[in-house]
């Protein structure tokens, strides 16, 4: 089942790894983003619209990465963290939403 393929009205579980590493973070809060888009779209929506495209998905997801980047980075005194923020910021969120949705919509 794809991102997109929530069952409607069913309440969401995301189901991931742990490790306890700070992109194990970055992972869990971009999915959360998935979760809630998906409860509040069924909530305000009827069945046949309550469906978004795989583009604007990525929407409050990369949202909820960009304010966890923000808040490290404002709020550690740890520069190793706020390094991590940054190029996390940088690397995977640009390149997610960046490049691989952009192949994915060419292909």
């Amino acid at each position: 089942m794809g991102e997109t393929d929530d069952p409607y009205r069913i309440h969401p579980y995301d189901l991931m790894s742990w490790t306890g590493r700070l992109s194990d973070v970055y992972t869990l809060i971009h999915e959360i983003g998935h979760s809630d888009q998906f409860i509040f779209s069924d909530n305000h929506q009827s069945y046949f619209n309550a469906h978004m495209s795989t583009y604007y998905v990525e929407a409050p997801s990369t949202f909820n990465e960009l304010l966890l980047s923000d808040y490290l980075e404002n709020q550690s005194d740890d520069l190793r963290q706020k390094r991590f923020a940054l190029a996390h910021r940088l690397t995977d969120t640009y390149f997610h939403n960046f490049i691989t949705h952009l192949l994915e919509a060419a292909f």
